[in-house]
């Protein structure tokens, strides 16, 4: 038996003490294994996660058994399961039907339904209908007529027991005087009337008070949530001013395709009014005497008694009605070991192909013409699956995209750095305690030692869970690594979630910065054979290195490369004139005749803009190895400068209209997904005299801050200095 960590890609036979939902996975061998009394197959790769009591449980034919619990904060809420899991079944549903990818990037990456679910439900509707009942059978409950015996002063003697003579005759110390005729009494044995709450009856009317209380409760987070999503594509659709036109396109037209109802933000305060009202009428229950009278483990089984009163009482049957309209989410709730274990690997699975259909609309977009995600085009035109390899490519190269057994997916091109994305489904912005937030933080970049490629861990997360946190860990938590301050956890990490409309922009952001960051930071090119010295005179695209090298500057214009051609056809000339005898010489200067169309290939990267993917021929080199571009469609500009703190090459984009962007977002953890999108690639750092500065992704540190005085960028450094002072770092 062995246990696979997604993250270091390494096998362990011990598992840690503490798991994170989605880290860990088991490989079973021939032997038989349980897991949370489940039987498994031999030869499986099965994820780790808990049952009903938030346990993991694994046992081997020989006995031998470990056990893990989950805290509450790693199990996703029911909201996000059912959504997540939508993508997954969506998913083989177009696979079954033969769809085609265009098919598949059509999907939405928002929760589905949501004009269904931001409505008041039939369930609801019923409640606020007949909620008067059980206000009612609250109030003036039936009761069972108990009839006890007790002494009592014959001053409350109301009515007295048939037994009263013997039981008075045989008990002296309740006679106050003896004469000689008859026994004056003190206390006399009597019958005492007491009505008894805890019948059948009020029993399921207090539990279907519990009940509904719970599933108001669930109804309204999730309307929360749903209201949250609409309030932020509200922002993007009204913040004119502060948001970049291409951003707040692409944004809009994402949510058009999805939804289209203007009122959906007035539907979802009416619901929760509704929703509230219920649950505040149905909480004031709880102090009445019946709620107190049925003990908290009085439970009722989910198929009723059907009473006579429960039938034919004109308030209790309205109990009834409710109770069997609750059942179907009761039931969706109570399920056996491998009905959760199925709905765990159905979870899982939805997850990946959730993160799949946010990679697939960064690459390719939807089809839409306002998102035409990085340029790229799918080679294949089926919906992959696991295992299966994506060929994609576009005019700036090719890349394949690897949806691994494990359920990771890696991404692959030529002279590139790979890029791993890990899914893991643990929702790390709702930890409340910042010291555990920040254990686990450094345990994840402990475990991210790759070889030879990028990681980048994917989790469910929204906004308002990360303002919950401190500003220190809001941005380790939400960050590509690129935009870290010193002393900071270089950990790229990337929220993503159907519940906000910005993961494409996230995704796309991720993949921009992995491939046009190694591509410009590869400029200037080298060439490592050797040249004729005919051919390099007066020149000005190339120039020789000390290590008998030739650095390549920029690409060729049409009357350097026909110079370049005719040189070398005189050469050719002149080296075939020698005979035989020169077959070596000859064969490597008839291979050099590729080299201006090698040399526009491999330029090809840089000269397409990242903006709007056309291609340009404003290509000037710079000092210290660095370039600039500039697009004549879209104006925007991009390339590679040197910090002057750190002396590091950086690539940047600068969009045009950019000096139109209002800079409220700039206070606030993940603002450049907000305003700016996929079209960045160093971090901007936003002042009102300059509009050209960009943080430095190795220092931290903004290009303007070095030589002026900029206010925000200063009170960043400063804050941080502070901040590490105290903490003695």
């Amino acid at each position: 038996m062995q246990f696979w960590n997604r993250i270091t890609r390494q096998t362990s036979t011990t598992l840690p003490e503490h798991l994170l939902l989605g880290q860990w996975q088991i490989l079973t061998e021939a032997e038989s294994t349980i897991i949370n009394t489940v039987q498994i197959l031999p030869q499986s790769r099965v994820y780790i996660f808990p049952d009903t009591t938030k346990r993991w449980s694994l046992r081997l034919s020989n006995e031998n058994r470990q056990v893990r619990t989950f805290p509450a904060w790693q199990i996703p809420s029911d909201l996000l399961i059912e959504t997540i899991c939508f993508f997954e079944q969506k998913r083989q549903e177009l696979r079954a039907e033969n769809n085609s990818w265009d098919n598949w990037v059509s999907v939405p990456p928002l929760v589905p339904d949501i004009r269904e679910t931001i409505r008041p439900q039939p369930l609801e509707e019923l409640i606020q209908k007949h909620l008067g009942h059980i206000e009612e059978i609250c109030h003036h409950p039936r009761t069972y007529l108990k009839m006890e015996s007790d002494r009592l002063p014959i001053s409350r003697a109301q009515r007295i027991s048939p037994h009263a003579t013997e039981f008075l005759a045989s008990h002296t110390e309740d006679w106050e005087k003896r004469t000689i005729h008859k026994i004056r009494p003190k206390r006399v044995l009597c019958l005492i009337r007491e009505d008894m709450l805890d019948i059948y009856e009020n029993r399921v009317t207090v539990r279907l008070i519990d009940h509904l209380l719970e599933y108001l409760q669930k109804r309204i987070w999730e309307v929360q949530a749903l209201q949250k999503e609409l309030e932020q594509i509200n922002d993007f659709s009204s913040k004119t001013h502060n948001i970049h036109w291409r951003n707040r396109k692409r944004i809009c037209s994402l949510w058009g395709e999805h939804f289209q109802d203007v009122t959906a933000l007035k539907t979802t305060e009416k619901t929760l009014n509704i929703l509230r009202q219920l649950q505040y009428k149905l909480r004031g229950l709880m102090d009445t005497e019946l709620y107190r009278a049925i003990p908290k483990q009085a439970e009722v089984g989910n198929t009723l008694k059907r009473t006579n009163i429960l039938i034919n009482d004109q308030h209790y049957r309205y109990v009834d009605r409710i109770w069997q309209a609750l059942n179907p989410w009761k039931r969706g709730k109570a399920k056996n070991n491998q009905q959760i274990f199925d709905s765990y690997e159905q979870l899982f699975k939805g997850f990946e192909s959730f993160c799949l259909l946010l990679i697939s609309r960064a690459l390719t977009g939807s089809g839409n013409e306002n998102d035409e995600g990085l340029g790229f085009e799918a080679e294949t035109h089926h919906i992959p699956h696991p295992g299966e390899v994506i060929q994609f490519n576009s005019c700036q190269g090719k890349l394949t995209l690897t949806w691994q057994e494990e359920g990771t997916f890696l991404v692959q091109s030529d002279n590139l750095q790979n890029l791993r994305l890990i899914p893991l489904l643990t929702p790390l912005t709702v930890i409340s305690e910042d010291k555990l937030l920040s254990n686990i933080l450094k345990n994840l970049k402990n475990d991210c030692n790759p070889q030879n490629e990028s990681i980048v861990i994917l989790y469910p997360g929204i906004e308002e869970e990360r303002q919950q946190l401190a500003v220190d860990l809001q941005r380790q938590v939400y960050t590509l690594g690129n935009d870290c301050f010193v002393g900071e956890i270089s950990l790229a990490l990337v929220p993503v979630s159907p519940l906000e409309v910005i993961s494409v922009e996230r995704i796309a952001r991720t993949l921009q910065w992995w491939f046009y960051s190694q591509q410009y930071q590869a400029y200037p090119y080298l060439f490592t054979e050797s040249l004729p010295h005919t051919l390099l005179e007066q020149t000005e695209w190339i120039i020789p290195t000390e290590k008998h090298e030739h650095k390549i500057l920029r690409p060729l214009r049409p009357e350097e490369q026909g110079n370049f051609n005719e040189r070398l056809s005189k050469l050719i000339n002149q080296v075939k004139a020698k005979g035989p005898l020169a077959k070596g010489e000859l064969n490597k200067l008839q291979q050099l005749e590729a080299l201006p169309n090698q040399i526009q290939n491999r330029f090809k990267p840089l000269l397409f803009c990242p903006t709007c993917h056309k291609l340009t021929d404003n290509f000037t080199p710079l000092e210290s190895q660095c370039f600039h571009c500039s697009c004549n469609e879209c104006k925007s500009e991009w390339g590679t400068r040197i910090c002057k703190n750190c002396d590091a090459r950086y690539p940047y984009i600068q969009v045009s209209g950019r000096d139109n962007t209002n800079s409220s977002f700039n206070r606030k953890v993940g603002w450049i997904d907000q305003v700016f999108g996929r079209n960045t690639l160093a971090i901007p750092c936003w002042n009102t005299r300059d509009n050209d500065s960009f943080i430095c992704p190795s220092c931290g540190v903004c290009s303007h801050s070095i030589n002026s005085s900029c206010e925000t960028c200063i009170r960043c450094i400063v804050s941080h200095v502070e901040k590490s002072v105290k903490s003695g770092k």
